[in-house]
């Protein structure tokens, strides 16, 4: 085999990445109690395509801007339930991240607030869908979305007016109070959501009472489409990946075979 033959072999072998580039895997990365301050900084790790959530609680609706690593945040969603304190969840498309973050929240809010990491998200549009609902008189409160597009994740994000934590959830891995069941808590699918395939997520408690929950879809990095949900009046619109993951794959099976072919001929 030449020098020649053995280049375009291993350039067809690095075909096997289209599909790794090209969709990226959704990652946890760090978490971080921000408390009642206005502003501070934290150091989440090195990572790519990062995103910034933000969920802010406050005895009213008063905050009014979050900034994270120089980047404003938008609104996903905000509001509350009867007997709860008011719950705001920020998003902040942030890049690639290595060293120290700033942040900053214009407004006051309550010291049960955090900031929460994610690598290989959508920069374009890294929150794919979010709706919100106030649950009267429930132990066991679901919401569902419905993701257009490759591997996406979900979250939620929540407060109550009852005596009684929450003590359990379906489909959530928790990521703020995970030592113990809190009044508030933030949680995320950790894994991906089936394309078109509706996901459930269920938080329980021991008694009922009053719920406000947040839930969302994170888009991946090869770009969000338009998710859906139940439990509100929601909208969408497809914009879904299959046609470039079939085609990367495709690549990467005639690359297999180009190789096999090439190193066969020594």
């Amino acid at each position: 085999m030449t020098l020649y033959e053995k280049i375009i072999s291993l350039v067809f072998l690095s075909l096997f990445f289209v599909p790794l580039s090209v969709f990226g895997a959704i990652s946890f990365e760090y978490k971080a109690d921000i408390g009642s301050g206005s502003s501070g900084s934290v150091t989440p790790g090195t990572f790519s395509n990062g995103l910034a959530v933000v969920a802010l609680r406050g005895d009213s609706d008063t905050v009014t801007a979050v900034t994270v690593d120089g980047v404003s945040a938008s609104l996903v969603q905000t509001g509350t339930c009867s007997g709860c304190v008011n719950v705001s969840v920020w998003s902040a498309p942030i890049g690639d991240v290595s060293g120290s973050v700033s942040w900053t929240v214009t407004g006051a809010h309550a010291y049960e607030s955090a900031i929460f990491f994610y690598s290989g998200v959508d920069q374009t549009v890294p929150i794919e869908f979010s709706h919100e609902r106030a649950f009267l008189s429930s132990n066991s409160p679901s919401m569902s979305v419905t993701s257009s597009s490759t591997g996406s994740w979900a979250f939620v994000s929540n407060d109550i007016n009852g005596a009684c934590a929450p003590t359990g959830g379906t489909n959530i891995t928790r990521r703020y109070n995970t030592s113990s069941w809190n009044p508030i808590f933030f949680a995320d699918s950790n894994g991906t959501l089936t394309e078109d395939v509706s996901f459930t997520q269920t938080m329980t408690s021991s008694c009922s009472q009053n719920w406000y929950v947040v839930q969302g879809i994170i888009s991946a990095s090869t770009g969000g489409g338009g998710g859906s949900g139940t439990s509100t009046v929601a909208t969408s619109s497809a914009d879904t990946n299959a046609l470039a993951y079939g085609i990367a794959w495709i690549l990467f099976f005639l690359s297999m075979v180009f190789t096999g072919f090439i190193w066969n001929k020594v």
